[in-house]
């Protein structure tokens, strides 16, 4: 059954941006940023803790996006689907934000410009780093402003009467003109904790967020076809590269005919010769043959057959090519019927992304969706592992004995992984596991690291130390006890509030139904 596009409401006017402002200013001045994420349907998430607090405890999102720009809180929707990359303006814009504070959200008056201000932590006074949303026209657009208003990170480049580009000064956008646009009243959203103390983000979520999803439907789906078109012409014009090369008029076995003529009129050779006329004891009458005038006799000779040589393989690696090139363009084929089926419904469905994946259409890290891992997720995990989702969607292991330890660290953690373990006492091994492409935000290394204060001898501890590292630098000694390893390029991080943290995550496991963990 295909899903009827949703209908796109008007625009939010300047009125419903400053009173979402205003929300947020009210609930987010003070907290300090833990991340810059992106969020689906192309905005941002930035995750607001209170200063000295790991916890997460408000979100705010922001859209740059035509038809659907805007600035709100947002509840914490559980486990989302991890974008194949980051986009560069979070990968840009995040190391400079995280660990500041939010000073002030405000808009401009009258009109749909909002700006975030933020200052470092013990250096209230410093010029303020800014992100300014500009959430109007039909190129809204995100930037990050350092404190003498240089552009640092920015989502579109515009040229024109006010360029924006990374390294230029920010210019704002004249005021609008004339009376501001009315705006029409948004639905209540559904009752909700979220709703009675944000009513306004609500609101604005209900209406909106479905037309996220869908945006980053239509993105996948699209990105899809362009990248299944680029393919099959690929293939298409090596196919006919490789007929052209197979049609080439030059026959191996001819240049072995000649080779074999030069062979029997051998005495006729002669040094400095750019051509020899023999009788052509294969296809009758007399044949010329070129010679390099460079070369001896001899050389000549092997030259002839070396080039027959040549040719005869390239002409076998053409075939086999052909016969590769000819079979995938009929998968191609047939896959398209299914791409044509997903174009009419508006999503890419995960079996045929899937298929596009393994056709070497799309890359395996771009079709990693929430189904699928829902779909692993139901699986049992492996016999002596503990399985967990972080709410970013990652998926964590942990060992339940010292032998379970080794197995998980040395046979079915990758080398990408992130590895954890309590420094100075005995515990799990925890690791992450790491998608192509993705790494792991501050947020999942906290969680991780409570999990494995959790299921360690410094359970219940007000602090820890966490030691973590790639999996790749982990290391098992020869005649090492069984969980012992040594560790390399070990980073650590320094975990308060544990306890409260493993709680949180091992109640969503109960929720969503994982393996299910006692408390102490």
């Amino acid at each position: 059954m295909n899903a009827a596009p949703l209908a796109t409401p008007a625009p939010l006017a300047a009125e419903h941006i400053a009173a979402l402002a205003a929300e947020a200013h009210g609930a987010a001045a003070g907290l300090e940023v833990r991340d810059l994420i992106d969020a689906p349907g192309g905005g941002r998430l930035l995750l607001l803790a209170r200063p000295g607090e790991e916890r997460v405890a408000l979100r705010l999102l922001i859209v740059a996006a035509p038809g659907r720009a805007r600035l709100h809180l947002v509840p914490a929707r559980g486990p989302a689907r991890p974008a194949p990359a980051q986009s560069a303006l979070t990968r840009d814009a995040a190391p400079h934000l995280r660990g500041t504070l939010v000073r002030s959200i405000t808009a401009r008056p009258a009109d749909r410009l909002v700006r975030i201000q933020f200052s470092p932590e013990q250096a209230a006074g410093a010029a303020p780093w800014r992100l300014v949303a500009e959430l109007f026209g039909a190129a809204p657009n995100l930037l990050l402003l350092d404190n003498r208003d240089t552009i640092r990170a920015l989502e579109r480049r515009r040229a024109g009467r006010r360029p924006c580009a990374t390294g230029a000064p920010y210019v704002a956008p004249p005021p609008p003109q004339g009376p501001p646009r009315p705006g029409t009243d948004l639905p209540a959203a559904p009752a909700s904790e979220f709703a009675r103390s944000f009513p306004l983000a609500a609101a604005a979520d209900a209406v909106y967020y479905p037309l996220d999803l869908q945006s980053e439907r239509a993105l996948a789906l699209n990105a899809a076809q362009a990248a299944f078109t680029r393919e099959r012409a690929r293939h298409e014009n090596l196919c006919r590269r490789l007929e052209e090369q197979l049609a080439s008029p030059e026959d191996p076995a001819r240049l072995r005919e000649l080779g074999d003529l030069l062979s029997a009129h051998f005495a006729a050779l002669r040094p400095g010769l750019d051509a020899v006329e023999v009788d052509d004891l294969y296809r009758g009458g007399t044949v010329r043959i070129a010679l390099d005038p460079a070369l001896s006799p001899a050389a000549n000779l092997a030259a002839c057959y070396r080039r027959a040589r040549r040719l005869e393989r390239a002409r076998e690696v053409a075939r086999a090519r052909l016969l590769q090139t000819r079979e995938r363009l009929a998968l191609l084929a047939r896959l398209s019927g299914e791409l044509e089926q997903a174009q009419v419904a508006g999503s890419l469905p995960e079996t045929l992304a899937g298929a596009l994946a393994r056709a070497g259409v799309l890359s395996p890290r771009s079709v990693q969706q929430a189904p699928a891992r829902q779909a692993r997720a139901t699986r049992p995990p492996p016999p002596g592992i503990r399985r967990f989702a972080l709410p970013s969607g990652l998926e964590v292991l942990i060992g339940k004995s010292n032998a379970d330890n080794d197995r998980l660290t040395l046979s079915i953690a990758r080398g990408n992984d992130v590895w954890l373990h309590v420094q100075g006492g005995a515990g799990s091994h925890v690791v992450i596991r790491m998608p192509r492409g993705r790494t792991a935000s501050l947020e999942d290394l906290l969680d991780a690291a409570a999990l494995a204060v959790h299921f360690s001898k410094r359970r219940g501890a007000a602090a820890a130390e966490v030691i973590y590292t790639q999996r790749k630098h982990v290391r098992k000694e020869r005649g090492a006890r069984p969980g012992a390893v040594s560790v390399a390029r070990g980073k650590t991080l320094f975990v308060t509030a544990a306890a409260e943290r493993a709680r949180r995550l091992l109640a969503a496991a109960q929720d969503d139904a994982a393996p299910r963990e006692s408390l102490p």
